[in-house]
C-alpha cells in the first residue's frame, strides 16, 4: 500500500481514485471541477483537523479497499432514475477488525454545514478507532448543499439503516442494535433522529441504542439569529417558516423516548459553543435519561477523533458508556 503522508491528496491514492468524490462529498455545480488539496493543505486551512488522525483514517480505509468492496450505494438504481440527488447516497462499510462482531453497528455522520461532507477529516478516522474497539462502522454520505434541504437527510438516515438491515449477511452484521455518532451538523443530523416525531420513529425504524454527538448543534436560543440565518436557509430553504425551524430545536422538542447519549465539545469552539451540547445535557438529566458530558478545554470545532487535543481517547470513553448501558 502507498505511504500517505501529508503531502498526499486524499483522492489521489490510487486504491481510493475510483471513489474520489465521495471521500469528502459536496455537489458540484455543473462545469466545475472540485478542487483537491493535499491533507497539510487541508489542516492549514482547518487548524483544528488532525492531520495524524486524517492519515490514519485514510489508511484503514485504503487497506480494506485493497481487500474488499468498501463503498455501497444506498439507494436502487429505479429510485436513483427517479430522484437523481439520491446517486450521492453511499455508506462506506469499515468492518471490525476481529469478525465476527456481535457489537451494534455504528453508523457515523460527517459533518460540514449541510453543504459538504467531511467523512475524511471525522468519519474514517472514527471508524478506524471503532474498528479496533471491535465495531463494525458504516460512514455514510448523506444529501446536502441542495436548496430546502430538510427532511432529506432524514430521510436518507432511514433508508441508510433499511439497507444495512437487509443486508446484514453481506456486512456480517450479527446483532440488530445501533449507534448513531455525528460531528458539527451530522451531530445535529444524529440528534435529529433521536426524535421520535422527526427521526427513527416517523420512519418506523428501531430506536438506537445510543447516540454519540460530537460538537452538535442542539438548540436555537443559544445563537443570535443571524449567526444561523445561514444554516436555517440551507437546511429550510430561502423564505423558511419559523414555525419549521422550531420543530428542529432538538433540546425543546425531545421527550422521554429520548436515546441515551455521549457527548463530547471543546469550551473553545468557536463555531459552535458548546452550551449546545450543555443544554442537551441538562434536559436529558431532567427525563433520567443515561448521558454523558465530555467537556475538553481545548480542542476548537473540527477536532475528529480528538487526537492531539483535550478530547483525545472520546471515542474509548464513549464505548465504555455504551457497554454500560
Amino acid at each position: 500500500m502507498e505511504k500517505i503522508t501529508g503531502n498526499t491528496i486524499p483522492e489521489e491514492i490510487e486504491i481510493l481514485k475510483p471513489y474520489a468524490p465521495y471521500l469528502m462529498w459536496a455537489p458540484q455545480p455543473p462545469g466545475e471541477e472540485p478542487q483537491y488539496k493535499t491533507i497539510t493543505e487541508w489542516t492549514e486551512l482547518f487548524p483544528t483537523w488532525p492531520k495524524e488522525s486524517i492519515i490514519s483514517g485514510l489508511e484503514r480505509l485504503a487497506m480494506l479497499a485493497e481487500k474488499r468492496k468498501v463503498l455501497y450505494d444506498v439507494y436502487t438504481p429505479e429510485e436513483i432514475a427517479e430522484d437523481p440527488e439520491k446517486e450521492a447516497v453511499k455508506i462506506w462499510f469499515m468492518p471490525a477488525e476481529v469478525q465476527p462482531s456481535e457489537k451494534p453497528f455504528v453508523l457515523c455522520f460527517a459533518g460540514g454545514g449541510y453543504s459538504v461532507v467531511c467523512s475524511d477529516v471525522e468519519g474514517f478516522p472514527t471508524a478506524a478507532r471503532l474498528n479496533r474497539l471491535g465495531y463494525n462502522v458504516f460512514v455514510p454520505t448523506y444529501r446536502v448543499g441542495l436548496p430546502d434541504l430538510m427532511p432529506r437527510p432524514l430521510e436518507d438516515v432511514a433508508a441508510i439503516l433499511r439497507f444495512i438491515l437487509s443486508h446484514k449477511e453481506e456486512f456480517g452484521i450479527t446483532c440488530g442494535e445501533y449507534v448513531v455518532n455525528g460531528f458539527s451538523a451530522g451531530g445535529n443530523l444524529t440528534c435529529t433522529w433521536g426524535l421520535a416525531d422527526l427521526g427513527y420513529g416517523k420512519y418506523r425504524l428501531p430506536k438506537p441504542k445510543a447516540l454519540f454527538p460530537i460538537y452538535p448543534v442542539t438548540t436555537w436560543e443559544i445563537f443570535e439569529p443571524h449567526a444561523v440565518d445561514g444554516l436555517w436557509k440551507q437546511m429550510f430553504g430561502e423564505h423558511y417558516d419559523p414555525e419549521t425551524v422550531k420543530e428542529y430545536d432538538i433540546v425543546k422538542c425531545l421527550t422521554e423516548e429520548y436515546p441515551p447519549c455521549c457527548l463530547v465539545h471543546a469550551k473553545d469552539d468557536a463555531t459552535v459553543p458548546y452550551r449546545n451540547s450543555v443544554l442537551l445535557k441538562e434536559a436529558l438529566d431532567e427525563r433520567d435519561i443515561p448521558v454523558m458530558l465530555e467537556l475538553a478545554e481545548t480542542g476548537g470545532h473540527g477536532f475528529g477523533d480528538g487526537r492531539g487535543t483535550d478530547a483525545e481517547g472520546w471515542i474509548d470513553r464513549a464505548v465504555s458508556f455504551l457497554e454500560e448501558l
